[in-house]
């Protein structure tokens, strides 16, 4: 298995673009790899067809060799809190990183005036809003979140966590615009800055 690693390869003239080998999937041990199953970790309980999901996940792990470990990690309910909390204090100004005179004004994109979405829109939002929140609240988040990232890291050493990034089976599109406690799995990520991947599960119920 081959892919192409770069960007629209050296006929576009990238010279930085390559052919790189993959190997075989299947010539891949998984005897003896850590695996954390995270319980308790969701502020949503999970739907019953995408916990059952990953049970299924973890046992076809466990059959391939896996050390399959359960951890009660109830610091990653916050996760939404934290990062939006780390976001307002990034050195970085939006306006500059995006190269804009003016933030978008998120009740005229609501009304699909302007030329933006809603959840770039929204980003400048809970910038200024976080902003807004008073110091000690934010450092003590920020604080928070760093601990959780140090915790994770201990949890996970060099294995790999079993995480939904979502607490039921995949929304439709723009489903979780303006709702950003609904997306407490995955920000845990975005927090952190772990490396991830995300995978299905199977096909669902409908």
């Amino acid at each position: 298995m081959r892919f192409r690693q770069g960007g629209g390869g050296r006929a576009s003239g990238d010279q930085l673009s390559r052919d790189a080998a993959l190997g075989d999937p299947a010539a891949v041990s998984l005897e003896g790899l850590d695996v954390v199953v995270t319980e308790g970790a969701t502020l949503f309980p999970l739907r019953g067809e995408l916990r059952d999901a990953r049970e299924r996940a973890a046992g076809a792990l466990a059959a391939a060799g896996a050390n399959i470990r359960r951890e009660r990690l109830t610091g990653m309910r916050r996760a939404v809190e934290y990062y939006l909390a780390t976001l307002g204090d990034a050195d970085e100004d939006l306006l500059e990183v995006f190269a804009l005179d003016a933030a978008p004004r998120l009740f005229d994109t609501f009304r699909r005036r302007g030329d933006h979405t809603i959840p770039f829109a929204m980003l400048f939002a809970v910038q200024r809003a976080a902003d807004r929140m008073p110091e000690a609240r934010n450092r003590k988040a920020i604080a928070a979140g760093k601990a959780l990232t140090r915790e994770l890291q201990d949890v996970i050493g060099d294995g790999v966590m079993l995480h939904p990034p979502f607490p039921r089976v995949a929304p439709r599109h723009g489903a979780t615009v303006g709702r950003p406690w609904v997306m407490a799995n995955a920000a845990v990520f975005n927090l952190t800055g772990m490396p991830f991947t995300q995978g299905p599960l199977g096909p669902g119920d409908k």
